[in-house]
């Protein structure tokens, strides 16, 4: 398809309608995020509209070790915190404060390690689609008169093999 702008915004749309949606939409390049179970269908998608496919390259990496981690992190820390809260019943002032910070800290992990969780299976339920979009017609006309009259009387192949360097 050679109207890019058109393209790019068709693209988008598809991914809208399909449960997913866009990252970026530019004249030259669309990201966008698509559940799974569409991206074969996309894939006929833009073979409907497309002129030509260059490149198709589905790749895939495991996430696995990245959830357990996450998922060991959040349990570690669920545990301390109950554990904490178990002793702060016991607890004098001065300790109580220094459980409170604690506390505090053990619930900001917990935050950003379920926040990390979170990416971690939208990242399994969505796949990253690039595309790309770029046409082999030229833009440029093949000849672009200049402003100067004399430079477009020159022959400069008879000036390039006239010349001795």
């Amino acid at each position: 398809m050679a109207d890019h702008d058109g393209a790019s915004i068709l693209i988008a749309d598809y991914a809208d309608e399909h449960g997913g949606y866009f990252v970026t939409r530019s004249h030259a390049f669309v990201e966008l995020r698509l559940p799974n179970e569409r991206l074969g269908r996309f894939r006929l998608f833009i073979a409907e509209i497309a002129d030509e496919i260059t490149r198709f390259d589905p790749s895939s990496r495991d996430l696995r070790t990245q959830l357990i981690r996450v998922d060991a992190g959040i349990t570690s820390r669920t545990e301390a915190l109950e554990k904490i809260l178990t002793y702060l019943t016991q607890a004098d002032i001065g300790a109580t404060l220094a459980f409170e910070q604690e506390l505090r800290a053990l619930n900001g992990e917990l935050d950003s390690l379920k926040g990390q969780e979170r990416r971690i299976l939208h990242d399994i339920e969505y796949s990253s689609v690039s595309v790309s979009l770029s046409s082999s017609t030229s833009e440029i006309p093949a000849h672009l008169p200049s402003s100067f009259d004399w430079i477009n009387r020159v022959d400069l192949y008879r000036f390039i093999s006239e010349a001795s360097w």
